[in-house]
């Protein structure tokens, strides 16, 4: 599987997902899955880290199943922070944000893994962000 899943913190408040350079929807979904029986062990919604750095084409349809993907995971999440400088995926994003509704209200999108980690951790920084 092309997409992977780990604790970024001992305490259980953050999962950071592993994008590879390509994957496709149905590894998006099982690592849903994965991310759902994970979540179960934290005792608060989480943060999830999507680390789509290695990601060199995204698979067509982006905003949808991440819309899939805020619906279902609702109870589960915190807060959603992508990890991307791809200007494609950015320009997806955006489209994302605009047609989810309050379902992309709990999404983020960075550029590096340091400005996710301080999110993440809840430390308040300057950055220039993306949305």
């Amino acid at each position: 599987m092309c997409i992977k899943l780990a604790w970024e913190y001992p305490d259980h408040s953050s999962i950071r997902i592993f994008y590879g350079e390509t994957w496709v929807w149905n590894e998006f979904y099982q690592a849903m899955e994965e991310a759902k029986t994970m979540a179960e062990f934290a005792d608060r919604p989480i943060t999830f880290i999507h680390d789509t750095r290695e990601t060199e084409n995204m698979p067509e349809q982006l905003a949808r199943h991440y819309r899939n993907w805020a619906i279902e995971m609702e109870t589960y999440s915190y807060v959603n922070i992508i990890i991307s400088e791809n200007p494609n995926l950015q320009n997806m994003f955006q489209t994302f944000k605009h047609f989810a509704g309050h379902w992309g209200d709990g999404y983020l999108l960075v550029e590096s893994m340091s400005e996710a980690q301080y999110i993440a951790v809840g430390e308040t920084l300057e950055f220039e962000r993306i949305s």
